[in-house]
């Protein structure tokens, strides 16, 4: 399978980039940046969204994952799954932010998009607190802390190969 879009289509990485614009219009987020793993990472101080894309033989999904930015004494983040938090806060089934299955990426993406505008409002204060207590874990399995992530590509420009600086 191919990274590369069709004529017409976003990148993976412009799209998610669309389709989450509103963490950064409404809910402070920094503008995304994308780790050489291509995936788009949000961030705002108390929280960290990632949303990557995943293959394996022959199938493909899609995952956006919740990380709690101050790590805890023992250095671990808290964290969540965008469909177990979605799921567990009671606002809709798995499958309207499923990760697999025969919808396309870009589907996928303003699917998991629509639901975490709507688990926004719950990631404040004792909201999240609840919500990562009953259905998150702690240091999520993609690593959203990764000590050498270095910023690889601006959402709009030019790919850049992995462990090379943008052109400029």
């Amino acid at each position: 399978m191919s990274n590369r879009p069709r004529p017409g289509q976003l990148s993976f990485i412009d799209q998610v980039a669309r389709d989450f614009s509103f963490l950064v219009t409404d809910w402070g987020f920094a503008e995304p940046f994308v780790r050489p793993d291509q995936t788009v990472i949000f961030d705002r101080a108390d929280l960290r969204i990632g949303v990557w894309f995943w293959t394996w033989r022959n199938d493909f999904g899609f995952e956006t994952d919740i990380a709690e930015v101050p790590a805890d004494a023992a250095g671990e983040h808290r964290c969540g799954e965008l469909e177990r938090l979605y799921v567990g806060a009671k606002l809709g089934p798995a499958r309207d932010v499923t990760g697999g299955g025969s919808r396309s990426i870009s589907k996928r993406c303003a699917l998991h998009a629509v639901a975490l505008q709507k688990l926004m409002p719950m990631l404040a204060g004792s909201g999240w607190d609840d919500l990562v207590t009953r259905f998150g874990s702690t240091n999520p399995a993609l690593t959203l802390f990764d000590p050498t992530e270095v910023h690889q590509r601006s959402p709009g420009s030019p790919d850049v190969e992995p462990g090379t600086a943008p052109k400029g």
